[in-house]
């Protein structure tokens, strides 16, 4: 397969949200799969500030979106982390299996390693939107943790959301806790997604909250992703 020559960008504060263009390719991408676009729009230019941008030539075909500026430190077992809020993700359904969000995701991880290396040499992206090509993308270009419950744990995933429990209080409840899912990729509102804020620990809402994480908005706290310096 001969994968599209693509060049990558990023834009964020006044930039990003000034610029319509850009805008405009957002809202065309997001069409693709949404019938009603406007509210998911709101959305995105409320939340995040910081858009990394896949073109071939001319046209955007993927767009990733992120809250940098309200990332989050947490130390978790003598090691600090960045959380960042991915907000929302897309790529051109014209262009399947052309690794598009994958190679925005690593192009969009180094700079933000460049960013906070001052202080962390470990990313952690807490949360993403119910793009499934973004899941699999994540999956597929580092090592990972997922809080499935059909066993789909790295090793040192494991390890880390262990210890990531115990930071947020999740002590109780282990079958109902907001990192547990009942299949690999829930769909969107189920059930469980409604009320798992309501059912989470303080340190989680609260962590949840300063990451504006919206469940009613279709947010999802579905992975935890370290990079593993293989780029």
């Amino acid at each position: 397969m001969n994968f599209l020559n693509l060049d990558f960008s990023y834009t964020e504060g006044d930039l990003f949200l000034q610029d319509d263009g850009l805008r405009k390719s957002i809202s065309q991408l997001a069409g693709q799969s949404y019938y009603d676009i406007n509210p998911l729009l709101d959305r995105i230019y409320a939340v995040n500030d910081i858009a990394f941008v896949a073109k071939e030539g001319k046209t955007v075909v993927g767009v990733l979106v992120f809250s940098f500026k309200n990332r989050i430190k947490i130390d978790i077992g003598g090691h600090s982390y960045t959380a960042i809020y991915n907000g929302f993700a897309v790529t051109s359904l014209h262009f399947r299996n052309q690794k598009i969000m994958q190679q925005l995701i690593v192009y969009a991880t180094k700079e933000f390693n460049l960013r906070i290396n001052s202080v962390s040499n470990e990313l952690l992206f807490y949360a993403i939107t119910s793009n499934p090509y973004a899941l699999r993308a994540y999956r597929k270009i580092s090592s990972y943790m997922e809080p499935f419950i059909d066993g789909s744990f790295s090793e040192k995933g494991s390890y880390l959301v262990s210890l990531l429990k115990g930071q947020l209080g999740l002590t109780v409840q282990e079958d109902i806790h907001p990192f547990k899912f009942t299949s690999s990729l829930p769909q969107r509102y189920s059930s469980f997604e409604k009320n798992n804020l309501t059912n989470a620990p303080v340190h989680e809402k609260t962590l949840l909250e300063n990451l504006n994480v919206v469940e009613a908005f279709g947010d999802r706290v579905i992975l935890f992703w370290i990079p593993d310096g293989t780029f």
